[in-house]
């Protein structure tokens, strides 16, 4: 089953063989990290979310400031957090596995 799920990693592009054959030799699996490719994807996407998040004001500040219109901060507010938490947390999720790693091993 083990393998059969490394294999499945290795032909979707998850791992990086030369990491994998690393860590097998040292008969552990926790030096995995994913590869580039996905490492790039996954900061795109996080771009992506941040930038949905920050736009999420515009509407607002048109409605407030030009239109004059009484509108509650809440619903920006919900979609802003929803686009900028997410998207921090994955482009920055290197960092944090690193520090639980750290924090694990004391």
């Amino acid at each position: 089953m083990c393998a059969g799920v490394l294999g499945v990693c290795l032909g979707y592009g998850y791992l990086d063989v030369v990491q994998l054959t690393d860590s097998a030799w040292y008969g552990t699996f926790q030096g995995l990290f994913v590869n580039p490719m996905s490492t790039w994807k996954s900061e795109k996407l996080a771009t992506v979310l941040i930038v949905v998040g920050v736009a999420a004001w515009i509407p607002y500040f048109i409605l407030k400031f030009l239109l004059g219109q009484e509108i509650t901060v809440y619903l920006f507010l919900a979609v802003h957090l929803s686009g900028v938490v997410p998207g921090a947390l994955l482009r920055r999720w290197d960092l944090i596995l690193l520090g639980w790693r750290r924090l694990r091993s004391r």
